[in-house]
């Protein structure tokens, strides 16, 4: 699986770290789409949130004729946490996709 990383957040400073943690935390879904077609695309956008301190976590994956998508807001101290909730539901939603399969 290949992703994009994408940090639009103008109000709120990323740790510097972060792009590490999301390499680390996507990688978490590798198993789980391994047979997958290959060209899947994850895209990892952060952004600002309607709170001055909160940020918006958009998951989108691209597969076969599905786009699967998981949006998070939160606390941008916490923004780990967020990431990991919006995984969650993504993961959900890929094994949901595959039970259809």
């Amino acid at each position: 699986m290949q992703y994009q990383f994408s940090n639009q957040a103008t109000h709120v400073s990323l740790p510097e770290d972060f792009g590490d943690y999301v390499d680390k935390e996507t990688a978490k879904l590798d198993p789980i789409i391994a047979k997958l077609p290959e060209d899947s695309m994850l895209r990892v956008i952060v952004s600002d949130a309607e709170g001055v301190e909160d940020v918006e976590i958009l998951l989108r994956l691209s597969l076969p004729n599905k786009l699967l998508s998981s949006r998070e807001t939160g606390s941008a101290k916490h923004i780990q946490s967020v990431l990991n909730s919006a995984l969650k539901e993504l993961r959900r939603q890929v094994l949901a996709y595959k039970d259809q399969m």
